[in-house]
């Protein structure tokens, strides 16, 4: 996949791309790996990219949504907590 360091896919494969079960379909795994597949297919337009970085930022680019979920789970319960008292 365009000389991308197999120790960097190795770890966005078993570390990040397990927590996209926790996403809604649309932002889902398949979802992810469609942005990759096209990052990919555009980064031959452009000379001196960094594949690297830029398998990364496709990989990572819907952690956002889970992230906002556990957050505000935390938030609600600390709120919840605060409102028993």
């Amino acid at each position: 996949m365009n000389n991308i360091n197999p120790k960097l896919k190795e770890y966005i494969e078993n570390e990040i791309f397990p927590l996209y079960a926790k996403n809604d379909e649309g932002h889902g795994i398949e979802h992810i790996k469609y942005v990759i597949r096209r990052c990919l297919e555009f980064s031959s337009q452009f000379q001196n990219i960094n594949i690297d970085m830029l398998y990364t930022i496709a990989s990572f680019h819907d952690l956002d949504i889970i992230l906002t979920k556990i957050n505000m789970k935390y938030f609600q319960q600390k709120f919840f907590m605060k409102m028993k008292k």
